[in-house]
């Protein structure tokens, strides 16, 4: 086993737990999970060398959470979400009343 894997070990759970306290949901929970330790693996040295791991775990997992938020809030502005098929339909009667009228 090495050095990565016994990391993942020690720490997956507690990240885990953390991971699914700051998500908005399970998947996203699961996905910030996975990703967070494939950040860990991109930066592996700089992980392995930080003084608190669990900290530095909890670190990439807190940024990378703050940057799905933000990817969310853009997404939201630039692209609002559709509306719904009673919205449609309320908008469809409402012009053809105003066209009655």
């Amino acid at each position: 086993m090495n050095d990565f894997e016994k990391l993942f070990e020690e720490y997956s759970d507690c990240i885990y737990r953390f991971c699914c306290n700051i998500a908005d949901n399970l998947y996203e929970a699961e996905d910030l999970f996975q990703d967070t330790f494939l950040k860990a693996m991109e930066i592996e040295q700089k992980v392995m060398a930080a003084d608190n791991t669990k900290c530095y775990l909890i670190g990439i997992a807190l940024r990378l959470e703050k940057n799905n938020r933000r990817k969310k809030v853009r997404h939201k502005r630039m692209a609002p979400e559709a509306r719904s098929v009673d919205q449609e339909t309320d908008i469809l009667e409402a012009i053809a009343m105003d066209e009655k009228a």
